[in-house]
């Protein structure tokens, strides 16, 4: 601070040295010109006087010429002589008034007195009536006039005295003034020399103390670069050990882009030695285009006057895997603060911005579930354990139970709660509490205003990052209207149950009764059949005995039907052969078939096992109806009858069957209809033909037994094709052979 201020002490005082030496040097230049002009303004007004003495020498000659020529001649001289002097005499007066006067009259300050102004009045006005004299001598010719010439003569020498004098007086104010001048600038002179030699004297003073204070300074300032180049050159290798030990990826280039610098994270990332960087551009490590991006980032970083940041996805050298990085670059100095290149450092923020966005789709999540649990029907409560204290709450509680979100709040569930504490489904709860275990009760709780509500509870434990259990969630469904139509349905069900099997006994015993003498008439008409009869008797014999039967079909048909749906209908697991099965169940259709003239064709797979175990009456008795509704709703054409293995499954066969025929067909409306009980598709048909409706439904409810799947496929006018397929067992000893 010191050194500062004699250091602007000494510039203040050096440059007050200047400007006194220059106003000297300009005073001692103005002094000398004054001094020329007072010798000029002399000069002049000696050139007046001599002007005067030739006009009176002038008029002496003109007087005292002999002959007309020579007086021609010296007029002509007087006539020179009064020009010359005119214009003298109006130059001194104009260089008085103005300094804008002739050239040879500038500066003339001594003119401008009031005194020489005077003079120079009177001397003009003199010099108008010498001069009128002057003009009558020259317009007079002395031959013609010689008292004229004498007396002008006369008053011209009178005349040129009085001018005479005026110049001599005009002279001494010039001299008198040039004189005062003269010495008030040499003493102002003086004073400035005096200042000047002051100063020179303070500045020789002080210079000693001066050049001490600056070594001294200057010693400072060795000592304080001695150290800053020690700090410089210890916080250079903390920067190498930092960018070596530093996990992200650090590099410096000078200005021309070549790379001076990388650490080790740069390197194991591009894959390339330190060596094999330094020296390159980025065109010669990348694509044009990649390169020309660098370069121009790195540009805009060292003309702008922060640090350039920015993000990019960048592949590795072995192109294995793709970081998005955080890059920022600054211009680095020198240690006169210029521009010497760009330092680039890349963080690898990969990882950052996966769990930023995971932890913003959990954000989503978490307030997707907050919604979920507020806007829900059922009441949710979670509770703090082991204090089971309620810490939440949703809407759904709010509106079942009356209480309100602040009451509950701090509250337990025991609130809620209605009955006997000992019920069983209480002690269940307080069980699974203490095992901490999920449990799902019905619970009788109440409401704020004291209505009971009959609640199905799921409570389920939430366990921390320690495997404790944290809280409790308890998930609260009101059931009280749906207990009431349960019990409602418990009764209908329990009133349909009983109709039904008042039904079933009342249909097993009518078919009990009915099949009794249905028994007695096929028994007698199959005996008629045997005895000799005529043919008219033979024929109603016949009919008698096929009517007999259909009725006994019938009659077995809804026992079948009933006993179904009170569950009784057992199956039978018994060996058969599937090909004596259909064979006979072709038998079986044959003579109807042929009565309305048409042909049963059999299709059985060579593939089908010898032997099965399974129900062959329940599955004989499908593809009896099948066969029958077939030839029922066939007026041309055929009948096949197709049985195939569909599949093994654990090498047990799954066995398909289908009856095509070539009849009328039903619609996709219809077919929606087959498997209703006492429904009837073509009720037109049915009545000429016969039927109760109950063939196909009892057909699929016994392949439903069998575990099997039943369906139709038809179009109106293009027959129709009914399958079923039932899973049925080997026996042991061919199940060993199959594997």
């Amino acid at each position: 601070m010191k050194l500062r201020f004699l250091r602007r002490r000494f510039t203040q005082a050096f440059a007050s040295l200047i400007t006194f030496a220059a106003l000297a040097a300009a005073t001692q230049f103005w002094i000398i010109h004054q001094l020329d002009n007072n010798a000029l303004q002399v000069e002049q007004v000696g050139r007046l006087r001599a002007q005067v003495l030739r006009l009176h020498v002038a008029l002496a000659q003109i007087r005292h010429a002999d002959d007309p020529v020579q007086a021609s001649r010296y007029q002509q001289a007087l006539a020179d002589c009064r020009q010359t002097f005119n214009q003298t005499l109006q130059g001194m007066a104009q260089a008085g008034a103005s300094n804008h006067g002739a050239a040879p009259w500038l500066d003339m300050q001594a003119m401008k007195t009031p005194q020489v102004q005077a003079l120079l009045e009177q001397a003009r006005q003199q010099w108008q009536a010498f001069d009128a004299v002057i003009v009558a001598v020259l317009t007079v010719s002395p031959q013609g006039n010689a008292d004229a010439v004498a007396r002008a003569l006369a008053v011209a020498n009178l005349h040129s005295d009085v001018q005479s004098g005026l110049m001599e007086q005009l002279a001494q104010q010039v001299v008198t003034h040039h004189r005062t001048e003269t010495q008030r600038m040499i003493f102002l002179n003086g004073g400035l020399l005096l200042l000047l030699a002051v100063l020179l004297f303070w500045l020789m003073h002080n210079r000693r103390a001066l050049n001490a204070q600056i070594d001294f300074e200057n010693s400072q300032l060795r000592h304080q670069a001695s150290d800053a180049q020690q700090l410089s050159e210890a916080a250079e290798a903390q920067m190498q050990t930092s960018a070596k030990l530093s996990p992200d990826l650090i590099w410096v280039k000078n200005l021309a882009g070549v790379y001076q610098f990388c650490n080790r994270p740069y390197e194991l990332f591009y894959g390339s030695k330190q060596a094999d960087i330094v020296g390159k551009t980025d065109f010669d490590l990348t694509d044009e285009v990649t390169a020309r991006l660098y370069q121009s980032s790195d540009r805009l970083a060292l003309t702008q006057a922060e640090p350039l940041c920015m993000e990019n996805w960048h592949d590795s050298g072995d192109q294995s895997r793709r970081c998005l990085f955080e890059i920022i670059k600054t211009p680095l100095l020198d240690a006169h603060d210029q521009v010497i290149g760009v330092q680039g450092v890349a963080r690898d923020i990969t990882l950052q911005r996966q769990t930023q966005a995971a932890f913003r789709q959990a954000q989503d999540r978490l307030m997707l579930l907050d919604l979920c649990i507020a806007k829900i029907s059922d009441v949710v409560i979670i509770t703090e354990a082991p204090q089971e204290t309620i810490v939440f709450v949703n809407d759904a509680f709010e509106r079942v139970t009356g209480y309100t979100r602040a009451q509950a709040l701090g509250n337990t569930p025991h609130m809620l709660s209605s009955g006997d504490s000992r019920a069983p489904e209480r002690l269940r709860m307080k069980e699974a509490l203490r095992q901490q275990t999920a449990v799902r009760v019905e619970l009788l709780n109440h409401t704020r205003s004291g209505q009971r509500l009959r609640v199905d509870m799921e409570l389920t434990p939430v366990q921390n990052e320690a495997g404790q259990v944290s809280h409790w969630v308890g998930i609260q469904r009101d059931i009280t209207e749906r207990k009431k139509a349960e019990a409602q349905t418990l009764q209908l069900l329990e009133k349909a149950a009983e109709s039904s099997r008042l039904k079933t006994e009342f249909m097993a015993n009518v078919s009990h009764e009915l099949r009794t003498p249905m028994n007695g008439v096929l028994g007698m008409a199959q005996v008629l059949l045997d005895t000799p009869l005529s043919a008219r008797q033979q024929k109603y014999t016949q009919v008698l005995y096929e009517a007999a039967q259909s009725l006994m079909k019938i009659l077995d048909g809804m026992l079948d039907f009933r006993k179904i749906e009170a569950g009784t209908l057992w199956l039978d697991k018994e060996p058969f052969s599937v090909s004596q099965l259909v064979n006979d169940c072709q038998a079986a259709a044959r003579p109807k078939a042929q009565s309305r003239q048409l042909d049963i064709t059999l299709l059985a797979d060579a593939d089908l096992p010898p032997l099965v175990m399974g129900d062959a009456k329940r599955i004989g008795q499908v593809l009896d109806h099948l066969l029958d509704n077939a030839v029922k709703f066939t007026e041309r054409g055929g009948i096949t009858l197709v049985a195939s293995v569909m599949h093994y499954a654990n090498h047990q066969p799954f066995l398909h069957f289908e009856v095509t025929d070539t009849g009328i067909g039903i619609s996709d409306e219809q077919t929606a209809l087959l498997f209703r009980p006492f429904v009837q598709v073509n009720g037109t048909i049915t009545r000429s033909q016969g039927g109760t409706g109950l063939g196909l439904v009892l057909s699929s409810r016994l392949v439903e037994l069998m575990h099997g799947h039943i369906g139709v496929v038809s179009a109106l006018g293009a027959g129709t094709t009914v399958w079923f397929a039932v899973p049925l067992v080997m026996p042991p000893a061919a199940s060993e052979n199959n594997i």
